[in-house]
């Protein structure tokens, strides 16, 4: 019999968001764990010291726009007060036109940043700011003192995996000073 594993309720919703069809938790499991291994038998070079993470390349994908990030925000400020499901508010993205993984992407990445953790997915640096100024605005300095070191972490992750981000680090301490104040 195989073994029974216990997931937080987090990760549980993050599988079924993941889901094709009638998947069950273990063929999502499969499937990124295939991804995983593909990705790995690939040899990366390292980056240039002075360049930013790289995005990946766009195919014919609809560029994300100031007002898709900030509507981004504020499904994702619903999404942590828990007034609006994962599903509805990535729903809403891409009715507006963002593709459905990166609508994902940006509203894990900012319920990470009001919850102050790391978040490991890659979204534009332009962007991550205008989670923090509509975090600053909307709740003020203790919230966003609560943001901040989620970016921290951030910026430490990607740098832990080899990459120059100049542009994070700028925008953190940016936003460390604001906070300073």
């Amino acid at each position: 019999m195989a073994p029974v594993i216990r997931v937080s309720d987090e990760l549980y919703t993050e599988l079924e968001s993941m889901a094709v069809g009638f998947d069950t938790p273990a063929a999502v499991i499969e499937r990124l764990m295939d991804a995983h291994r593909s990705n790995n038998d690939v040899r990366r070079e390292p980056l240039p010291a002075n360049t930013d993470m790289p995005m990946p390349k766009k195919s014919g994908r609809k560029k994300i726009t100031e007002t898709m990030a900030l509507k981004a925000g504020k499904l994702g400020e619903q999404m942590f007060q828990g007034n609006l499901l994962n599903e509805a508010a990535k729903k809403v993205l891409v009715d507006m036109g963002m593709n459905s993984s990166s609508a994902h992407i940006y509203l894990y990445n900012f319920v990470a940043m009001r919850k102050g953790k790391v978040f490991k997915r890659g979204m534009k640096t332009e962007d991550i700011g205008i989670f923090l100024d509509f975090i600053e605005k909307r709740f003020g300095d203790a919230a966003l003192a609560i943001a901040a070191p989620s970016l921290k972490l951030h910026i430490e992750y990607l740098e832990a995996l080899g990459y120059s981000v100049p542009k994070r680090r700028a925008l953190l301490n940016a936003t460390q000073r604001k906070i300073r104040r």
